[in-house]
């Protein structure tokens, strides 16, 4: 299947965003050269008595407004107070699933290539109804080599039975099964049932890794606490669930190393370089494969090991500014 980049584009993308307005200025672009037919835009809201976050955000908000010059219909969700990336990032999509059966999700700090719309877009027509797959992301670095007899029958994606966060798309039908509670959590550990589909033993550390972590934070109800996509991996277990990665990336992460990330330093195969795809071949098997999984939860489990701690940072310094406005900013 031969992609034609220089088509309208006729899939609907939602893109969140937040304070990084750099970000920003990279990632719109290329969202404004694809020209969705129709653009979702959802912004947290700046925290409590930040007056600097405010500017930020009301900054990132006019820049995209005032850039959309193609024909599009445009919905904004715009919050007021800061929910955090968690219940804000789901919430958001919950909202562009609730409108539309299916459609691309791109994060401020995610820069896709032309090529990433045109992929998802075949692919999202493709297993439109193919209950298995839940997910098509944008990234991957599996070795595209081979000859053409190999390519012609493995093809130039493949399958993992995690979830990719960086630029992603999806279907109403997948997100439907979402629970940000996670009812049921507390069954699947103490019952093993995660060794019913995973068999490679450094696949089964990582994923029980991500899943107590999961699971202590729905404890404590402290949805914030943790990345959201541990959630939506979850929901991908308990329904057997298959996420679509390229052979190589079609986006990278340009907040890799930024102030306001939150992420680990240690990021260089999330940001390798982009290569365009003009074809897809499509696998004549479907299968995880879970070498690929050792790989990427391995790194997953090390981001979250490092937003954890930028994220106590972060709460201490918001109840520090708090406390100085209660006492009217004087010590």
């Amino acid at each position: 299947m031969t992609l034609n980049l220089d088509a309208p584009l006729n899939t609907p993308v939602l893109y969140i965003v937040f304070k990084r307005l750099d970000m920003v200025m990279q990632s719109f672009e290329a969202i404004r050269k694809a020209k969705p037919p129709k653009l979702y835009i959802a912004s947290d809201g700046p925290r409590k008595n930040n007056e600097e976050e405010i500017i930020k955000v009301n900054s990132v908000r006019k820049y995209i407004t005032d850039n959309i010059d193609w024909e599009c219909e445009v919905k904004t969700r715009f919050r007021e107070i800061n929910a955090g990336c968690n219940i804000n990032v789901t919430s958001a999509i919950r909202w562009f699933f609730e409108n539309e059966e299916s459609g691309i999700v791109i994060e401020d700090d995610i820069l896709p290539n032309r090529s990433f719309f045109y992929f998802c877009e075949e692919l999202l027509n493709y297993y439109r109804d193919d209950e298995r797959i839940m997910f098509i992301g944008g990234m991957g670095n599996k070795d595209d080599a081979g000859n053409e007899k190999d390519l012609e029958i493995a093809g130039n994606y493949h399958f993992i039975k995690s979830f990719h966060v960086w630029g992603w798309a999806s279907w109403r039908r997948a997100w439907n099964k979402f629970d940000l509670n996670c009812k049921y959590l507390d069954y699947f550990l103490k019952e093993n049932i995660i060794f019913k589909t995973v068999h490679n033993a450094e696949s089964l550390k990582r994923f029980l890794t991500m899943f107590k972590i999961l699971y202590d934070s729905r404890l404590n109800r402290d949805f914030n606490s943790i990345s959201w996509d541990f959630s939506v991996c979850y929901m991908m277990f308990i329904n057997n669930g298959l996420s679509i990665l390229p052979n190589f990336n079609l986006v990278s992460n340009i907040g890799h190393g930024h102030q306001e990330g939150t992420y680990s330093q240690n990021e260089q195969y999330f940001i390798e370089e982009r290569r365009e795809i003009s074809e897809i071949i499509h696998p004549k098997f479907i299968f995880a494969e879970d070498d690929y999984n050792i790989e990427l939860n391995s790194l997953t489990t090390e981001l979250e090991n490092s937003r954890s701690t930028i994220r106590q940072l972060q709460d201490a310094l918001d109840k520090l500014l708090e406390a100085y406005a209660l006492i009217g900013g004087k010590i």
